[in-house]
């Protein structure tokens, strides 16, 4: 299944949006977004909290200037 994405900054992910990220198996799987820890220093970078049904909860950083594809309604 293909799903459609835009590049957007990590900054710039909000809590309810869904995120798409590559898999070993050279596809896509799908998050939703629980939170996003920006760093409170401004611009470092911070950490986005997911929700999926094969890991559970989970985290993963990201530094200010990373680009992260987000599902397009």
């Amino acid at each position: 299944m293909t799903v459609k994405t835009t590049k957007t900054r990590g900054e710039d992910i909000r809590a309810g949006q869904f995120i798409a990220i590559e898999v070993d198996s050279g596809g896509q799987r799908i998050y939703r977004v629980l939170r996003n820890e920006r760093d409170r220093r401004g611009g470092g970078g911070g950490a986005i909290q997911f929700m999926g049904s094969d890991k559970g909860i989970w985290w993963r950083g990201y530094q200010g200037y990373d680009w992260l594809e987000l599902v397009a309604r």
